[in-house]
């Protein structure tokens, strides 16, 4: 089944990127598309206040308000949630494993870098200078050249009219970066004034000996268009967003011998007895040493998550910045994401309990009998009838829905606890955790318009356990900070603008290199 719906989603996608409207050049006049969407990112930026273990956290009362008050204040501080933003990359990841400011000085040949060797926490050789030139290289490429190349026609390619650039590891990128310039790109757009004379002749007294012509000339005024986008953003497919998000990330992700992969299962954040549904999430594990588990499609992590965003307005006129409630709303997913994988890498070591499991619940039969059996069907008849089939009725009918019953009692008698929350081909790990250290680093790649932002967050061991069993382990250090749900951010960085495509592949090659590196780092 989950083969037919993969490929009836490439399909339809398929279909859909047929069916779009033809791209047509950017110099060509045309009819103008709809206003440009203005810009408006997430800015509610809350102070943690230490949290005061002893106090009563009633999630269920908390919850229950939600729905008729929406996202307040009260929930932030309730978690105890605080965001820094606007954090340079050395903030996030330790200095020592950003590409050093050697290799961004004008791209030295990789000839002339000497090679360093090193290995990943999964036993593959790390990535070097050479790959980061690679990559790098095709994120300075010039918009338009880059464009031409991912969508080039093979018709017109050739040795009098070759590629304007060579486009080997980010492809995909490029292409789905070309897909959103046709909304967000306002770099090229330029509106200009069409006059065009018109001769209207009108015959007076046709037929009269007195008939003559009258030339009318009106002119008309017509807006024209030249530049990238043919709609405005808000009209575009969140597809084309994950398309480029993801095909960034995957580069990096095959250089460091890791798989980013869709969830199998809803992502689910538990807060005590409460479960969760939080935002579509990918996720990044690492690939294991062993080929057989790397075969049977074994992976260990997560190591970090991607994100993206299909909101668009965040706050309204009347909103104050930063007190939106829409964007109070996504800073909660944002921090119950953050807080999901940080569950999901605190289960190593752990076997899974799911909720009711070995409880007299889901274990011991508890229901009575009587007239008509415990289901009420078949176990017993009513004294005086019988089982007389009705007029109308076939014995392949009757039979049909008689196994329908059956398999509705047999539901109804079955004691078992809750589905399970964990992934079968996933090895919970915490990736990249310091040895002996209570803080874990949690990473989200969050993407929104045509931008991405790197957010970190150090969350305690206490935190997670507080959070999801109201039971906090004791602290064996006093005064040890671990109330906080302490949230860094990077600035937006627009993926239209070649330096802060550097700037983040820096970062990112940075978390990669900080997650993936070995034990003795």
């Amino acid at each position: 089944m989950n083969f037919i719906k993969k490929f009836v989603k490439r399909l339809r996608n398929k279909l859909t990127r047929r069916s779009a409207a033809p791209r047509v050049s950017e110099d060509d006049p045309r009819e103008p598309p709809p206003p440009a969407t203005p810009l408006q990112f997430p800015s509610c930026s809350p102070q943690g206040l230490p949290l005061d273990p002893s106090a009563d956290l009633d999630v269920n009362k908390l919850f229950s308000l939600f729905g008729r008050t929406g996202p307040r204040p009260e929930y932030l501080r309730a978690f105890n949630i605080s965001v820094e933003r606007d954090v340079e990359c050395p903030h996030l990841v330790p200095a020592a494993f950003l590409p050093p400011a050697s290799w961004l000085n004008e791209f030295a040949d990789p000839d002339s870098v000497p090679a360093v060797k090193s290995s990943l926490s999964n036993g593959y050789p790390a990535p070097g200078y050479r790959n980061f030139y690679g990559l790098a290289k095709e994120m300075i490429f010039n918009n338009t050249d880059a464009f031409k190349s991912v969508r080039r026609n093979p018709r017109t390619i050739g040795a009098r009219n070759p590629l304007p650039v060579s486009i080997i590891n980010s492809r995909k990128f490029w292409n789905g970066l070309a897909d959103m310039a046709e909304y967000w790109d306002t770099s090229l757009d330029h509106y200009s004034e069409l006059t065009d004379d018109e001769n209207d002749t009108m015959d007076i007294d046709e037929g009269s000996p007195d008939t003559r012509a009258t030339n009318n000339r009106r002119t008309a005024t017509k807006q024209t268009y030249t530049g990238r986008r043919r709609d405005t953003g808000s009209k575009m497919p969140n597809r084309f967003r994950e398309e480029t998000v993801t095909g960034l990330v995957e580069v990096l992700a095959r250089l460091f011998h890791c798989t980013l992969d869709n969830p199998t299962i809803q992502p689910k954040l538990q807060i005590h007895n409460i479960l969760i549904p939080l935002p579509y999430l990918r996720s990044l594990h690492r690939i294991p040493i062993n080929n057989q588990e790397a075969r049977n499609g074994i992976k260990q992590g997560p190591i970090l998550g991607v994100l993206c965003r299909d909101q668009i307005k965040f706050r309204e006129d009347t909103e104050a910045e930063g007190q939106g409630r829409t964007e109070l709303l996504d800073l909660l997913k944002e921090s119950g994401l953050l807080a999901l994988l940080a569950q999901r890498r605190a289960r190593e070591g752990n076997p899974e309990v799911r909720s009711g499991e070995n409880e007299w619940w889901t274990t011991q039969p508890r229901w009575g009998g009587g007239a008509g059996g415990e289901f009420g069907s078949s176990d017993e008849k009513p004294v005086g009838e019988e089982a007389l089939p009705t007029a109308g009725s076939t014995a392949a009918a009757s039979k049909k829905k008689t196994a329908k019953a059956n398999r509705m009692e047999a539901g109804w008698r079955s004691l078992r606890p809750a589905p399970s929350l964990w992934e079968k081909n996933v090895v919970y790990q915490a990736v990249g955790k310091e040895k002996g250290s209570p803080h874990d680093d949690i990473y989200l790649i969050s993407s929104v318009n045509h931008h991405i932002s790197i957010v970190h967050a150090r969350i305690h061991s206490r935190y997670i356990d507080h959070l999801t069993t109201k039971n906090p382990r004791q602290s064996t250090v006093l005064q040890e900070p671990w109330y906080e749900l302490s949230i860094q951010h990077t600035k937006w960085f627009d993926l239209f603008l070649a330096n802060d495509r550097i700037e983040l592949l820096r970062g990112l090659w940075g978390v990669f290199s900080y997650m993936m590196r070995t034990t003795d780092d």
